[in-house]
């Protein structure tokens, strides 16, 4: 007679047990990534117009437009970075340029498409001194990184920029 090898069917029900506590304790560290993902772009993007408003101002400075309140190709005297007028308020460039020609943040960012950008609280306003760009721009529950120009609502002063991460809906 020989003998059988092989398991017994508890023991392949322990084993399906086991596994499936294993899968369900492991699950939410999976789900998390796109969360992580999500929150290191902002932080990506925010370190990115922290740059740029440095390059900005610092080009402000070299030509003594770091203290006006606005200075454009209107309002001389006119910084230009990267071929483009910029739009700046002390030295710092605007949420949204006033004219079709001006430059604002957004011009010295480069974003993915996967995107959104806002400008205001509802997204519908076209002159504003705050944008945001993010995953869901959804004001104070989105997945998002606000920028309010110098004077803006939410900037600390009237001389500086704003920079806001909210990652409660990523």
């Amino acid at each position: 007679m020989y003998k059988q090898r092989g398991f017994t069917l508890i023991e392949l029900i322990i084993v399906i047990v086991i596994l499936g506590i294993l899968a369900v304790t492991a699950a939410p560290s999976f789900i998390n990534f796109s969360t992580d993902a999500r929150v290191n772009v902002l932080k990506n993007i925010s370190a990115a117009i922290e740059a740029a408003a440095e390059q900005s101002y610092l080009k402000a400075a070299i030509v003594g437009a770091e203290k006006q309140s606005r200075s454009s190709a209107a309002r001389p005297p006119e910084v230009t970075i990267n071929g483009i007028s910029m739009e700046l308020k002390y030295g710092y460039p605007e949420a949204l340029a006033d004219a079709p020609a001006g430059g604002d943040i957004l011009d010295l960012l480069v974003l993915s498409d996967d995107l959104e950008v806002c400008y205001s609280v509802n997204c519908s306003a076209s002159n504003s001194s705050r944008v945001k760009i993010g995953y869901d721009t959804t004001e104070g529950t989105g997945c998002y990184v606000r920028y309010s120009e110098p004077g803006g609502t939410g900037a600390p002063s009237a001389t500086m920029y704003g920079l806001e991460i909210v990652t409660d809906g990523c």
